[in-house]
C-alpha cells in the first residue's frame, strides 16, 4: 500500500478509537499541478500561508504527559530511517525541543502503536 493509503488507515482507526481527540493532516507533501511557473507561484503562496518544509504528515493535537501533542511522519511499509528526509528529521528535532513528541512510522500498524504508546505510556 502507498503512504497515502497507510495514512488514511491511521486516520480512520484514530477517529474510531479517539473520536474526541483531534488528528490533523498537514498537507506539505501535496503534489501541485500545472506548469512549472504556476507550481512555483503556488508554492510561494503556500509558504506565505505557513507551509513549513519537512513538517510531519499528522499532528495529534492532544496533550499527553509532558507533551503538547504528537507529530507523526508517515512512510510506506518497509521503509527505514534513511527514508526520512533531512528536513523532516530537523522538523522532528525542533518539535521535540518545543515540547512535542515527534516520531515516524513505516506503515499504519506501526503508526497505531506509536499513537497508543503516546497515550498509554505518557499520561
Amino acid at each position: 500500500m502507498s503512504e497515502s493509503t497507510e495514512q488514511q488507515a491511521v486516520v480512520r482507526w484514530y477517529n474510531l478509537q479517539y473520536p474526541h481527540r483531534l488528528i490533523i493532516a498537514i498537507p506539505n507533501g501535496s503534489w501541485l499541478s500545472g506548469s512549472a511557473r504556476l507550481r512555483a507561484i503556488l508554492m510561494q503562496k503556500m509558504k506565505r500561508e505557513g507551509l513549513v518544509v519537512g513538517a510531519s504528515d499528522l499532528l495529534i493535537a492532544y496533550p499527553s504527559g509532558t507533551y503538547h501533542g504528537l507529530f507523526l511522519e508517515m512512510k510506506d511499509i518497509g521503509r527505514t530511517w534513511c527514508s526520512v528526509k533531512k528536513e523532516q528529521r530537523l522538523f522532528m528535532k525542533v518539535a521535540r525541543q518545543q515540547g512535542y513528541a515527534a516520531t515516524w512510522a513505516a506503515g499504519s500498524e506501526i503508526a497505531k502503536q506509536e499513537i497508543e504508546d503516546y497515550f498509554n505510556n505518557l499520561e
